[in-house]
């Protein structure tokens, strides 16, 4: 995630503890066993591990003095150049400002996991952090085939989907608000300031709650210059032909971006703009109904005419969208095979992929082709690799 330029927490060590542990997972067949693993301990690093479940709580235990506690801790330590910027600024204003940050982090905390097809699974409010990074990885998953519905986690439902985490990025925020709001109006009182006034900053926190709402990382992955509403509906039929116009087995999300950006504008594909479809196709294009590539064609024109009246040069648009759209993300079926292999006492598959993946935007000839291309047959719908209980 850090080598996809996503915020997020940090992998210090694994360290092997020498114990064994029971653990529940799935076989070939993809029934439920339980065995004896190898025990181990990971170090995870951060700027911060405070969650907004945190402040939460002692709002829903109606504990005012250890909500502010935690709110001036925050401010000193995790948001101190807000006081830097505004020495003479009192209390209320400086809390304004600190959960402005709070929601700006995440909507592009979230745009980045849309813009590199990551779902974190179980995005509820204990699992964000206040300092805008990915914390949890728990029942996360890359997007393979094309779904905004989809949730790596059998437990997640639509509220936590692919396409539905600025929602649930807004409802968390909105959420937290309301203790932001309950500690704003007492250290309003606090400071003298009018019941105006203090309506005014319980309004500003509210407001920026909505923020995430709105991420998106779409100009970056289409390589446009500016965005406006031509833009943005090229941006949303995009995903409706990914999702009910891909053949019967639909289309890889992080295949089609990179095929997109590998494109010249000068007739891609022999003029029938089908390239990065063709590429992404989940078991080939062939069998698509005409009727799909018709609407992809239509579609490709369109999107091959924006490109060409915005006349930017095709090298930086082409790089632009490069640095935009990995390679290379980790797919569960790679990692499979590694924890497989590791099992047996083989540990070059672990080492191959991570340095595979610290370069994820490049390309790397000498890599497994296999990573750079739709999930193969045997890991679809497969138990562990296509969602975790």
């Amino acid at each position: 995630m850090h080598h996809l330029g996503v915020p997020t927490t940090r992998a210090l060590a694994v360290v092997a503890s020498g114990d064994t542990v029971q653990r529940a997972w799935y076989d070939s067949q993809g029934r439920e066993r339980v065995g004896l693993e190898p025990g181990a301990v990971g170090a995870r690093v951060a700027p911060s591990f405070l969650r907004f479940g945190q402040f939460e709580l002692f709002y829903q235990r109606d504990e005012p003095a250890l909500l502010r506690a935690l709110a001036v801790h925050a401010l000193g330590r995790d948001f101190a150049h807000l006081r830097l910027q505004e020495p003479e600024a009192p209390l209320s204003r400086l809390l304004v400002l600190l959960f402005r940050e709070v929601c700006e982090r995440q909507a592009r905390l979230v745009a980045e996991w849309l813009r590199v097809g990551y779902c974190q699974g179980n995005m509820n409010s204990d699992n964000s952090a206040l300092c805008g990074v990915t914390l949890d990885y728990g029942p996360f998953g890359f997007l393979e085939r094309f779904d905004p519905m989809h949730c790596p986690w059998v437990g997640g439902g639509a509220e936590y989907s692919f396409g539905r985490q600025p929602q649930a990025a807004a409802i968390n925020l909105s959420i937290l608000s309301e203790a932001w709001a309950d500690l704003l109006r007492a250290v309003a009182t606090e400071e003298g300031l009018t019941r105006a006034e203090a309506d005014e900053a319980v309004q500003q926190t509210r407001e920026g709650a909505r923020l995430a709402e709105k991420s998106s990382g779409a100009p970056r992955k289409l390589g446009l210059v500016s965005w406006d509403d031509d833009a943005a509906e090229l941006w949303t039929s995009l995903f409706g032909l990914m999702a009910t116009r891909s053949g019967p087995q639909g289309i890889d999300f992080t295949v089609f971006f990179r095929s997109l950006g590998d494109l010249t504008n000068d007739l891609p594909d022999g003029g029938d703009g089908l390239a990065a479809a063709r590429a992404a196709a989940i078991g080939g294009a062939a069998e698509w109904p005409q009727e799909h590539l018709e609407a992809w064609r239509e579609w490709a024109a369109r999107y091959w005419g924006r490109v060409g009246a915005e006349a930017r040069p095709d090298g930086e648009r082409r790089r632009e969208m490069a640095a935009a759209n990995p390679k290379y993300i980790l797919r569960n079926w790679m990692l499979a095979e590694a924890y497989e292999a590791a099992e047996r006492g083989d540990s070059s598959a672990v080492h191959a992929l991570h340095a595979l993946l610290r370069s994820p935007y490049e390309e790397q000839p000498s890599a497994d082709p296999r990573y750079a291309q739709p999930t193969p047959d045997w890991a679809r719908g497969r138990p562990g690799l296509a969602f975790m209980s």
